[in-house]
């Protein structure tokens, strides 16, 4: 089989951001330094500016909604974002697709985007570049330390850090997980504790076994990305 290639492991057909894998070859090449930033300020569309903001800190809770902000005259049913049971209600309407970041939270700089539906808890800390798909969930504790990417319906749980990295459609990590320099592929449901990162502790190289094919693969690490050819 050889090494796998992108499409051997990701299914990017409704993923909105499949275009920076556009060229590449193997699922690890989007890892190499500076590819997300590069392609997140290319591509976004930054809508934080407006949310009250006392050195990052988030000191009144913001509803954003189709291009709108709103700082009060509204009412909040709290329930999970990735589930779509979020709601928000102005003057009695639903406000499909609206966005709710929580006084008490962190939104770091400007070079955010917060997709439709989103929710960004108290005590969670957001920095750019990051572009947050639609119905995302930021909980308590969540730590977005930048360059990331999330797909629809993901989940940044408590206490949880990621770092220049993508998930993919549905994925998640509810509590205590480390995702650095990673991509989480579609559904992926991480464990509490789970940690997924880039520090080489090893004399060989990694070895994926795919369909009974043991292949060497590649790393990235902080200072390059390092091929190794397959056996």
């Amino acid at each position: 089989m050889g090494i796998p290639k992108i499409n051997d492991l990701f299914d990017l057909k409704e993923f909105k951001h499949s275009k920076i894998f556009d060229g590449l070859e193997y699922p690890w090449d989007v890892l190499k330094p500076h590819l997300k930033s590069e392609y997140i300020r290319k591509v976004f569309n930054p809508n934080c500016m407006a949310i009250s903001r006392d050195g990052g800190l988030v000191t009144k809770t913001t509803v954003i909604w189709e291009n709108e902000v709103f700082k009060e005259g509204f009412e909040i049913k709290r329930g999970s974002a990735a589930k779509g049971e979020l709601l928000v209600t102005k003057r009695g309407e639903i406000l499909k697709g609206a966005s709710v970041i929580f006084a008490g939270a962190f939104v770091v700089g400007n070079e955010i985007e917060i997709g439709e539906g989103c929710l960004i808890e108290e005590g969670a800390y957001v920095i750019g570049p990051t572009i947050l798909g639609d119905q995302t969930e930021v909980r308590q504790g969540g730590y977005v330390r930048g360059e990331v990417i999330t797909g629809k319906n993901c989940v940044v749980g408590h206490t949880t850090e990621i770092k220049s990295s993508i998930m993919i459609n549905d994925s998640k990590a509810p509590h205590f997980a480390y995702i650095g320099d990673s991509v989480i592929g579609n559904r992926v449901n991480l464990g509490a504790g789970t940690k997924v990162s880039n520090p080489v502790n090893i004399s060989q190289a990694p070895v994926i076994d795919i369909s009974k094919v043991c292949t060497e693969v590649g790393f990235v690490n902080s200072t390059g990305y390092f091929p190794f050819s397959s056996p």
